[in-house]
């Protein structure tokens, strides 16, 4: 069977360099190719390959030892990115983090000795590419072939390889017994030779962190009530044990059914558990267990149909939880300002999202004026989510100095129904033209439109007792705001806008990604190219930013202030009140502001990025790629809360007491996506196309020993 050899251009996924870097002279997308090589030798502690994203310009991953592992693009935050593995989209729709829930994760997503090689797309990426306004990081995982062939590795690191920081000896703290293992091993080989092949993957991680718990600046003060200094006291303070352990598996079955077709089935499992939530003036009582999970399944079948065409048909499974529980519920919270924080953690949550995928995509190269290198494509979802979110259960209390730590200046207290669930659909079509319209010029030319059915939680109707206590809600000033005295909600606020019978919240439709890019080979020998291109870009609306306006009126969240000056109404403290039965009769009694209230605009449209960008890529020798480049990115419709019942003409320092007050409930709030991000970078970039690496041994995948620099202790 021959093909054109020009139709690399249309299975350019499908093909792998060995030995060598590869840079694509000739494309419009601004991005980082990261080469098996690089994946295996390249060392780094952690063994966590989304590390690697970091070797893309404009890329940002937190360099700190304990900081949490996620990635971001230019100036946008990380719920804007995306991460595909094997074309798989780990996008995480509910939290923050962008993908595979590394919301305050430090752990590793993926095995890394499963994956065989990644990309990462920073701007101009082609239209198959789905929910991101920013970076992507597309990964391909290994297969099995017809030699047995593996890898294993262990790194191991205890406290004679560190040393304290400077804050940790002036606390006079010991060194605590710091301990790391991380390992990993890969088998990959025949089952039936050239027809069938398996790999296995494992990696392991365990973590002995320790957080430093100490007093507060105000622990050495007179005014510090002896009994209370005696009760806690009680509690331990230096470096405190916090584990973290982490277990990846992956595995998958490659077969080829006939010449020009393979079929492949993996799966993946991700199990992460920690202990944290503690440190500073938090004792180890207030401690959570944080746990990450996920599960996947993907088959999929890949067909060469007649000369010039290629078809991709995948099914997927997919099940991300991020769940932290407190560790001590039934404790109440007390939290004495400058001395220590005692008492449970004062929430517990449960986020579950589950999906079900078909895509295909279908690939074909023509010859019409000029030489076509076709893809389209559908993809489907159906989304599940599924939350629990259990705050102040059991009471949080705030004790300050001005008081003498004897009684609370405020309270807090959250019963109801904490569960809520939603379902979604997604659909994407995307179509995508490299057009070569002669040897030194290509055209990029692509189209993407995506549509949720509830990305807003469309069903949504406004509590009526709510609307209600909101259309009597007016207040009369002393002095005028805005240029009246008398002032009504509905005069502030668009009811018909922020309030919805369940039938006023339409799916948006509006989510067209006309996509442009060129190449202009001004050499004619591929040397010196010219790139450019312009493209609209659509995110989504992470759900965990707009799903309070049911949450709250579903689990009420009550704050009492007992202290006059801190809040317009205090409540006179009684020492009944120290507990939640107590909290719950000044409930009962009609004392408590009630729950605040969240607003979503019916309108509201999920982020969008416009990005342009203009370079060179210059061929230094025959070793060595320069480039520069110009990148714009300008983001719009992000979202924020912002009051809801100040009138116009509201002063600055009178916006936590200006509202007109709702009957029977606290603040309001609405949503805005006023918010925008500007971005200019200029780039320049010098790439080696042939790293020498070492024969003999290969390298540690991490140093022997690994000194820590001062100010970078075992601190968890």
């Amino acid at each position: 069977m021959t093909f054109p050899l020009t139709l690399d251009q249309v299975f350019l996924e499908e093909v792998t360099v060995l030995g060598s870097r590869v840079v694509d002279m000739a494309t419009a997308t601004i991005g980082t190719n990261v080469s098996p090589e690089q994946v295996l030798y390249l060392p780094q502690r952690e063994g966590n390959f989304i590390n690697f994203a970091a070797l893309a310009p404009g890329v940002y991953v937190d360099p700190r030892e304990d900081a949490n592992r996620y990635f971001r693009g230019g100036a946008s935050s990380a719920k804007q990115v995306n991460a595909f593995v094997d074309g798989l989209s780990f996008k995480n729709d509910l939290l923050e983090g962008g993908a595979f829930m590394q919301d305050a994760s430090k752990g590793n997503p993926f095995p890394q000795n499963a994956v065989r090689e990644f990309q990462v797309l920073t701007q101009n990426y082609k239209a198959e590419y789905e929910k991101s306004a920013a970076a992507v990081i597309t990964a391909i995982t290994k297969s099995g072939s017809n030699a047995f062939s593996g890898d294993g590795f262990f790194s191991y690191q205890n406290k004679s390889m560190v040393t304290l920081d400077r804050l940790s000896k002036e606390r006079g703290f010991a060194k605590p017994d710091y301990k790391r293992q991380l390992w990993g091993v890969s088998l990959g080989g025949p089952v039936s030779k050239d027809r069938l092949h398996f790999l296995v993957a494992y990696g392991g991680n365990r973590q002995d962190r320790f957080n430093q718990v100490f007093h507060g600046p105000l622990w050495d003060s007179s005014n510090v009530p002896p009994h209370l200094k005696q009760r806690l006291a009680q509690y331990p303070t230096g470096n405190i044990k916090a584990p973290f352990q982490s277990d990846l598996y992956f595995g998958k079955l490659s077969w080829q059914p006939s010449m020009g077709s393979t079929v492949d089935f993996s799966l993946y499992s991700r199990d992460e558990d920690e202990r944290r939530g503690f440190g500073g003036q938090r004792v180890e009582e207030g401690a959570e267990r944080f746990r990450i999970t996920t599960d996947a399944a993907v088959l999929k079948y890949n067909a060469v149909l007649g000369s010039s065409s290629f078809n991709e048909l995948s099914v997927t499974y997919q099940k991300m939880r991020w769940f932290p529980s407190a560790l001590a519920a039934a404790t109440p919270r007390q939290n004495y300002l400058g001395l220590l924080d005692v008492g449970g953690k004062d929430a517990s949550q449960d986020f579950l999202q589950k999906r079900l995928g078909l895509r295909n995509d279908f690939s074909w190269y023509a010859s019409f004026h000029g030489e076509h290198a076709l893809k389209t494509g559908i993809s489907y979802n159906a989304m599940d989510y599924q939350i629990v979110k259990t705050l102040f259960p059991n009471a949080y209390y705030e004790y300050r100095e001005a008081e003498q730590w004897e009684y609370p200046v405020l309270a807090r207290l959250g019963f109801g129904d904490p569960r809520l669930s939603f379902s979604n659909k997604q659909f994407g079509i995307h179509a995508q033209d490299d057009w070569k319209l002669s040897r030194a010029f290509t055209l990029s030319l692509g189209l993407r439109w995506d549509y949720e059915s509830n990305m807003l939680n469309n069903d949504w109707k406004t509590p009526s007792a709510l609307l209600a206590a909101m259309n009597q809600a007016c207040r009369t000033y002393s002095q005028p705001v805005g240029g009246k005295s008398v002032w009504c909600l509905n005069e502030i606020l668009d009811f018909s806008r922020f309030t919805t019978d369940g039938n006023d919240r339409k799916p948006y439709k509006g989510m067209v990604q006309p996509r442009l890019g060129f190449t202009w080979d001004v050499s004619g020998k591929g040397s010196t190219v010219v790139f450019g291109g312009w493209g609209k870009y659509y995110d989504r609306v992470t759900l965990n930013d707009i799903f309070d306006e049911k949450y709250r009126q579903t689990y009420k969240i009550y704050t009492f202030c007992f202290v006059e000056g801190a809040c317009s109404n205090p409540i006179q403290w009684r020492p009944e009140y120290g507990t939640p039965a107590g909290l719950a009769q000044i409930i009962s009694s009609g004392q408590a502001p009630g729950p605040e209230v969240f607003l979503v605009a019916n309108d509201m449209k999920p982020p969008r990025s416009d990005q342009w960008t203009l370079g060179l890529r210059q061929a230094l020798g025959r070793n060595w790629v320069g480039g520069v480049s110009y990148s714009g990115i300008r983001t719009y419709n992000l979202m924020a809360w912002v009051f809801a019942d100040l009138p116009p003409g509201t002063a600055f320092n009178d916006r936590w007491s200006g509202q007109v007050g709702i009957p029977g409930y606290a603040r309001a709030f609405k949503t805005s996506t006023a918010r925008k991000i500007k971005y200019d970078a200029v780039c320049l970039s010098r790439t080696s196309l042939t790293p020498r690496i070492s024969t003999g041994a290969p390298p540690s995948r991490i140093p022997t020993r690994t000194p820590m620099p001062s100010g970078q202790a075992p601190m968890g």
